[in-house]
C-alpha cells in the first residue's frame, strides 16, 4: 500500500453463520476482519467530523450554536454509528438473560 489516500478495497468474507460459530473458521475469522475494517472506517468517519466541527467552533465563535449545529448531529450520528466498540456490545449480549416471572 502506497499513500495513506490510496482505497483499498477487500472482497466480501464468505457467508459467516452465527448460529454456529465453529463451523467454519475460516469463514468466522474474515467476518471478525470485516467487522474491525469496518469499525475503523467509522471511527475515520468521527474523528473527521470532530476536527471540521473543532474548526467551526473556532471559526464562528460565539455563534456556534447557530453555524454549527448541522455538524453537530452529523458528529453524534457518527459518534452513535461507532457504539462502544465490540467488547461492549458483546459483554451486554452476553449479560442480557430473560425476565424470570
Amino acid at each position: 500500500m502506497g499513500s495513506s489516500s490510496e482505497h483499498v478495497s477487500f472482497r466480501p468474507p464468505p457467508p459467516y453463520d452465527a448460529e454456529r460459530r465453529n463451523s467454519d473458521m475460516v469463514a468466522r475469522n474474515e467476518h471478525i476482519e470485516m467487522v474491525g475494517r469496518e469499525m475503523l472506517v467509522q471511527i475515520g468517519r468521527k474523528q473527521n467530523i470532530q476536527e471540521k466541527l473543532r474548526q467551526c467552533w473556532l471559526r464562528e465563535g460565539v455563534n456556534h450554536y447557530e453555524n454549527c449545529r448541522e455538524l453537530a448531529h452529523k458528529y453524534k450520528e457518527a459518534t452513535e454509528a461507532v457504539g462502544m466498540g465490540w467488547k461492549y456490545s458483546y459483554t451486554n449480549h452476553a449479560a442480557e438473560k430473560p425476565a424470570e416471572e
